[in-house]
């Protein structure tokens, strides 16, 4: 697998497409832990970003998340939690590459991504535009109803530095009212 993962190349993903970044730059991913080159990364500059963006407007204006039924959204997360956990080790071997962290944690934060998938999923038909707490750290979700205009894409997952979903726009996009994160302690 790791031999694999040397020639391995990413490139961006607009309005559904992969796509190389304009003029084809890329970068080398260097993995922390042995210094050695892992994989080659699409760079997507000011063109490629314009252009994601300009999609994911037109995208917003069209609703289609928002305009799916509770049941076809939770369906689409719990499908995102089964791909993960199908690709775990591929993913977790890839983030322990390009992060260096230990194989465990990123099989574990791998697990952690499906988890936070199926239980966005099973919150989806249960909203009343209440506050719920999600854990102990701070972390609680609000959904909103009425006159704010929420991000509304399909379910994000943030790929920053780790596999989980994360971010205030994996949780605003598990609804079509919108949820909003907040730290709250």
């Amino acid at each position: 697998m790791a031999e694999q993962l040397e020639t391995w190349r990413t490139c961006l993903h607009i309005g559904g497409d992969e796509v190389g970044a304009t003029g084809a730059a890329t970068y080398a991913v260097v993995s922390p832990a042995s210094g050695r080159h892992v994989a080659t990364a699409a760079d997507a500059g000011a063109r490629d970003v314009d252009q994601a963006v300009a999609i994911a407007a037109e995208a917003f204006e069209r609703g289609g998340w928002r305009r799916r039924t509770a049941a076809s959204r939770a369906a689409t997360l719990h499908r995102v939690a089964e791909l993960l956990l199908e690709r775990q080790e591929r993913l977790a071997l890839m983030e322990s590459l390009c992060s260096g962290k230990p194989i465990r944690d990123c099989r574990a934060e791998v697990a952690a991504a499906a988890r936070y998938c199926r239980f966005y999923a099973g919150i989806v038909p249960l909203m009343t535009g209440s506050t719920i707490p999600v854990n102990a750290t701070g972390l609680d979700l609000t959904q909103r109803r009425g006159g704010r205009r929420e991000a509304d894409g399909g379910p994000a997952l943030n790929w920053g530095s780790s596999h989980i979903p994360w971010s205030p726009g994996a949780s605003r996009r598990c609804s079509s009212g919108g949820w909003t994160s907040r730290n709250v302690r």
